[in-house]
């Protein structure tokens, strides 16, 4: 494996969107410098097709395990046995991360508390696995890092990932938690607010990238599919907002995946 490659954090290669065509994704994704991708599992239900894509391509495509806030209902303790004895027995080899975790009130608030449970009961098994959390936020910035900090602040670490939330949110991961920010193809687009304020908000060393593939792909790719190949878009915007050269940019990117994650060099 090269050591210094781009690494793509959060990224949903399996599934129904990457089904005809998986090889060529990732081949296309190794050509153009990305050399390990971090898959999230969503729930049970996720889990056979995000196996099938790992143990096709087990060198670069690294799994996690969490249970998504969006699938928590009133039987989410069913799922959470589910994520507890894959982190005890893995299935697979092994896991890099425990997510997709956190919390979404965008959709629906009626489980809220359950996705509140669901996520501190989460974050005591990466403090006890000693695994790093990938966390979903949306609509619900402030409580996840009320959360994050109550349960696991200094005693593990993680991605507020894909994070498209306020200057003031920004400035409160940074100054109140040891976490990174992922940040995604949303970058890109025009009327996003991130251009702006990222900088002045959170230093590059806390920063890490993703695809979220298939979502949020980068301008000019937007409304297609996305994929890692794409995360130069991120790259090259991520160097214009910070005001350093992309190799540096991509240099420190990739420090900072590497520590957050484990990952060897």
């Amino acid at each position: 494996m090269q050591s210094s490659r781009i690494i793509d954090t959060h990224t949903h290669l399996y599934g129904e969107a990457f089904k005809e065509d998986l090889p060529d994704v990732v081949e296309r994704a190794m050509r153009s410098g990305i050399g390990r991708m971090l898959l999230p599992n969503i729930d049970r239900s996720s889990f056979p097709e995000l196996e099938e894509s790992v143990r096709q391509f087990p060198e670069v495509l690294l799994p996690m395990m969490g249970l998504h806030p969006t699938s928590v209902d009133e039987n989410y303790k069913e799922e959470l046995a589910f994520v507890r004895a894959e982190l005890q027995v893995p299935t697979l080899s092994r896991y890099y991360g425990v997510g997709e975790v956190g919390l979404d009130y965008y959709w629906d608030t009626t489980f809220k508390q359950h996705q509140q449970e669901a996520f501190a009961t989460q974050i005591e098994w990466a403090k006890e696995y000693n695994l790093p959390l990938s966390i979903h936020t949306r609509s619900a910035v402030e409580d996840a890092i009320d959360i994050y900090k109550e349960a696991g602040e200094g005693r593990c670490t993680g991605v507020f990932h894909s994070f498209t939330g306020t200057a003031g949110e920004l400035k409160r991961i940074d100054s109140k938690t040891n976490a990174f920010v992922g940040i995604s193809g949303v970058v890109t687009f025009k009327n996003s607010d991130l251009r702006d304020f990222l900088s002045r908000s959170i230093p590059l060393e806390r920063v890490v990238i993703e695809t979220d593939a298939p979502y949020l792909s980068p301008v000019p790719f937007r409304g297609k599919r996305n994929e890692p190949s794409y995360l130069h878009r991120i790259i090259s915007e991520l160097s214009i907002i910070y005001r350093k050269p992309e190799a540096e940019v991509s240099a420190q990117l990739l420090v900072n995946s590497v520590k957050l994650f484990n990952l060897e060099t």
